[in-house]
């Protein structure tokens, strides 16, 4: 090995140093060095400039080898230390190496001096690499800490759990980021190392058979899952680090999907409406309209049934069903719902005459409101009703009922457009009675008018028949 080589002597003979630097040319370094005698000069060197090397006598009147070597390891510097005297003894020389020396060598031996630097200086840039190699390993797990615990999906590592027989049965906590402990509302101390199976009230691993392949054949995969105990859709992706472990990242897919079912609402509600309207320009008469009206709301809105009430101005205030469509078996004729404030009136089509608002069960199996009706409802897969008021001026003359198979299917918009629907279903309805009364009048008045003409004929001719005799 040869090239520039930066020494620094501690040595107080300059015959010794001399000695020192030319064993170093004849071994092909291009030497530079600094001869130091005393604390104060070596701290001083040390702090001023860089250097590949230090060569250091044992002893000198005021400094020595320990000392020098104290110095290089306070600053924190992996520099190659070598220890070059004359009179050192083993023991000496064993407890110089044990306090950080990378070798001595005897005076009368310097021909072992450049083999000892070059090790040395391999070393040292073997041991720098190494350094950095490690540096820039913390740096790259600094950041993967930082974005581990700054991420907004919940991360988990998890490994395996295997029975008697090899084969996967559950599978524990190894780790968890901040974002999984927001969440499932548990700490992280309060996991790790347990079996997830001991978190679930049936005793078992949720979707182990997904996972376990994860973790042994090393295949990710993405699936999405309503987790109930959290009350939140999750979409779910898991890969393997390593034999028999997989990691998780859970990611809060409730809002999306809230708003995809809501999407999906208001366009179902959009082509009924659609349709309706169409249906009320080109209405003949009411029956036909009231029949059609239903049919679109099941058959483009895709509801589960439809059906119009008319009210009843009788004692009972009853509501007499006129048209359905849908998923029915019965159910309209079986109900009896009435719009005065009682209990068979506090179902979102009693509600709705009574009130002239938009009456909605969001959950058939929860409402207690819907009591009467529960049983038949659920037996025929609805889970939430609307109610809307057929409107004439300020006074409700009916209401259009709307059952949805899914809890919780009608969102504001989706209501503001079946009031909408209701509201020119109402005009449609109401402008079809107008043209039938119109109709009855004008035949009425033909029908009055023959008669007076038959009359007045009647006359002419008595009078007539008077007259010629």
């Amino acid at each position: 090995m040869s090239g520039p080589l930066r020494v620094l002597i501690v040595e107080d003979s300059e015959a010794d140093m001399v000695l020192v630097v030319r064993e170093l040319e004849r071994g092909g370094y291009d030497v530079m060095w600094e001869p130091v005698e005393t604390v104060e000069e070596m701290a001083a060197a040390l702090e001023t400039k860089p250097w590949d090397l230090v060569i250091a006598d044992y002893s000198l009147p005021n400094f020595s080898a320990p000392a020098a070597l104290v110095l290089v390891k306070e600053r924190g510097l992996d520099l190659p230390f070598l220890v070059v005297s004359g009179t050192i003894g083993e023991d000496v020389a064993v407890a110089t190496m044990k306090m950080g020396a990378h070798d001595y060598i005897l005076k009368g031996h310097m021909k072992r001096l450049c083999v000892a630097v070059e090790r040395e200086l391999r070393e040292a840039e073997v041991r720098r690499e190494r350094r950095r190699a490690q540096e820039a390993l913390r740096e790259t797990e600094q950041r993967y800490q930082t974005l581990y615990a700054s991420m907004s999906e919940g991360v988990g590592l998890f490994e395996l759990v295997y029975d008697s027989s090899g084969q996967a049965v559950d599978y524990k906590v190894l780790d968890i980021n901040p974002a999984w402990e927001g969440l499932t509302q548990r700490k992280k101390e309060t996991l790790i190392g347990k079996r997830v199976s001991e978190f679930h009230a049936n005793g078992q691993a949720p979707h182990l058979d997904l996972l376990a392949p994860v973790a042994e054949m090393g295949k990710p995969v993405t699936f999405e899952t309503f987790f109930g105990s959290l009350g939140k859709q999750l979409r779910i992706s898991a890969f393997s680090p390593a034999k028999g472990r997989f990691a998780v990242t859970f990611t809060d897919i409730t809002q999306q999907k809230q708003l995809e079912r809501s999407l999906v609402r208001v366009n179902r509600a959009l082509r009924a409406l659609s349709a309706c309207n169409q249906s009320v320009v080109c209405g003949v008469n009411e029956e036909q309209l009231l029949h059609e009206v239903c049919r679109i709301i099941v058959s483009v809105g895709q509801y589960r049934l439809a059906w119009v009430g008319m009210r009843e101005p009788n004692e009972g205030k009853s509501i007499r069903p006129v048209a359905w469509a849908g998923h029915d078996e019965g159910y309209v004729h079986s109900i009896q719902v009435t719009w005065a404030d009682e209990e068979r009136g506090q179902g979102p089509t009693g509600t709705a005459i009574r009130t002239a608002f938009t009456s909605v069960i969001s959950d058939i199996g929860k409402d207690p409101r819907f009591v009467p009706w529960r049983e038949e409802a659920l037996k025929r897969g609805y889970g939430s009703v609307v109610g809307v008021p057929l409107m004439s001026g300020e006074e409700p003359f009916g209401a259009l009922t709307i059952h949805a198979a899914e809890p919780n299917a009608f969102d504001d918009e989706e209501l503001s457009l079946l009031k909408e629907l209701a509201d020119n279903f109402a005009h449609g309805i109401l402008t079809l009675r107008m043209r039938e009364e119109r109709a009855r009048a004008e035949v009425t008045l033909q029908t009055q008018a023959l008669v007076l003409e038959n009359m007045v004929e009647g006359s002419v001719s008595w009078m007539r028949m008077r007259s010629s005799r």
